[in-house]
């Protein structure tokens, strides 16, 4: 749950998002965000928040959130590009107000946008994100759990996120994997997402030692995993596969991103 202990003052005019009070707490707020119907109600709670300047990470990453959920329905083009601009620049500015688990919600979501201005605004914020958690997967002197870092390799690999960053990310993701002392342990959800992203992005070296360290992990629990996990697991037990076969032989091998 997303933690709040800020406070901030809103003009009293009820709006569709629940507005009604002089004043409201960020978790109040972050409520009106979840009542929104469309990007333009969004935009206007974002837009007070704004002139109040309390604005954190936890009210940046809820409202990402919601974004992105809006964002499946037919919704207008231009209000969704405004909303993705306006939003991903006030979580950029905000950075600083970020912890783990909003760090991990606000990747998910830009990972889940969909129009041409969105993807791009989304990558601009990602990277962002990533350099708050890069090199040593850790926010504020503390290391990311796994399930947070099985979030962001996710989302890399759903946006075909590139470059020198990316790489670092899965190295040091699966490097975490084999730390469970400092992030914790896989579980089902954690390995079959953490495995689809290596797969994805044809990261095969560590994909492959990942798939070890989960194999010798979860041989004992596979009744935890879902028809949804196994189904992935398997996709990505046979593309890692299938591109070691590749590699070897020398041959450029591109795997299409393919969701369950």
């Amino acid at each position: 749950m997303l933690k709040v202990s800020k406070c901030f003052f809103l003009a009293p005019r009820r709006t569709p998002c629940g507005f009604a009070h002089f004043s409201l707490s960020v978790k109040e707020a972050t409520k009106a965000i979840s009542r929104c119907k469309r990007p333009v109600e969004l935009l206007r709670v974002v837009a007070r928040c704004q002139q109040s300047q309390s604005i954190d990470g936890v009210f940046c990453a809820a409202a990402l959130h919601r974004l992105s959920i809006l964002e499946r329905h037919r919704h207008d083009v231009i209000e969704m590009a405004d909303a993705w601009t306006l939003l991903s620049t006030v979580a950029a500015e905000h950075l600083d107000g970020f912890g783990a688990q909003e760090i991990a919600i606000a990747a998910l979501a830009v990972a889940k946008a969909r129009t041409k201005v969105a993807k791009v605004q989304s990558k601009v914020l990602f990277e962002k994100l990533l350099g708050q958690v890069l090199p040593e997967m850790q926010v504020s002197s503390e290391h990311l759990p796994i399930r947070y870092c099985a979030n962001l390799v996710w989302a890399a690999a759903t946006l075909r996120y590139q470059g020198a960053a990316a790489q670092g990310l899965f190295q040091r993701v699966a490097k975490a994997c084999h730390q469970p002392g400092l992030h914790g342990l896989c579980n089902a959800r954690d390995a079959a997402q953490i495995l689809w992203a290596f797969a994805t992005a044809a990261e095969t070296h560590e994909g492959l030692e990942v798939l070890e360290k989960v194999a010798i992990e979860q041989r004992q629990g596979l009744e935890n995993f879902s028809d949804h996990d196994l189904a992935t697991t398997i996709w990505a037990i046979a593309t890692l596969n299938c591109l070691k076969l590749h590699t070897s032989r020398g041959i450029q091998y591109t795997v299409g991103v393919r969701h369950y």
